[in-house]
């Protein structure tokens, strides 16, 4: 017990050193590690640098997907304790995030998609299990559309289902052979037009739904929906639109 005498706490009464957010920023999607009966849970950060009494501060709020729909406190960034949700290899390649990725899979085919067979896209990796950051915009080819995960991919309960995608990724830099990731679902999050997305790594900031282009043909600035490719002009900037009060 510290006394009043002015004598410094020990080294047991006093706080941990804060474990600062690195990786993620708010609404970055992600996969939590809850142990070995549930796995690898998806979910969305909601807060970052959380004050905590215990920890001085947490890395992570994360509001876990349905069915289980709760906050956590992830109190480590890093691979063993939190990984971007991406598109993740097969099988064993994956790494733990493909078992939950199996499980999770739709148990019936259908739907319109935005992509067909042979359509180049950019699909968000982190390296086969989601280890190998940062997140980069990769680029490949729709090997499959509405695909089913064998049931040996599947874990030890042998589920399987089917996912929006197969993408065969491109060859790149020490990538020296192309590899194949599954895309759970399809959402501009996890796999985007090639045409519209710059490929390479994410700065670290929240992922925008909207990108901008130019259009050549009309000569203008352009806002595109990466979900529905809907594009509408920019506007333009402040400095360029006049004085309108004149």
């Amino acid at each position: 017990k510290t006394s009043s005498g002015g004598k410094k706490p020990s080294n047991f009464s006093a706080k941990p050193e804060p474990k600062k957010a690195e990786r993620f920023v708010k609404s970055d999607r992600v996969r939590c590690n809850l142990g070995d009966e549930i796995g690898w849970a998806s979910g969305t950060v909601q807060a970052v640098d959380e004050p905590d009494e215990q920890y001085v501060s947490l890395p992570y709020v994360v509001c876990l997907d349905p069915p289980i729909k709760r906050l956590i406190s992830v109190p480590s960034d890093g691979n063993h304790c939190v990984r971007p949700e991406v598109c993740f290899a097969e099988g064993e390649a994956g790494g733990p995030c493909a078992v939950n990725v199996a499980r999770s899979a739709r148990k019936t085919a259908g739907g319109k998609l935005r992509f067909g067979e042979g359509d180049r896209v950019a699909c968000l990796t982190a390296g086969p299990d989601g280890t190998q950051g940062p997140r980069r915009w990769s680029a490949g080819t729709v090997d499959a559309t509405w695909y089913r995960l064998g049931s040996a991919e599947g874990g030890e309960g042998g589920e399987d289902g089917f996912v929006a995608y197969t993408v065969r990724l491109d060859a790149e830099g020490e990538l020296a052979e192309a590899s194949t990731v599954i895309v759970l679902q399809d959402s501009h999050l996890y796999v985007r037009s090639l045409e519209l997305q710059p490929l390479g790594e994410l700065p670290r900031e929240a992922l925008s739904r909207f990108g901008s282009r130019t259009n050549e043909e009309k000569g203008y600035e352009e806002i595109v929906d990466h979900q529905t490719f809907i594009a509408r002009k920019a506007p333009k900037p402040l400095e360029e639109q006049g004085d309108d009060s004149a």
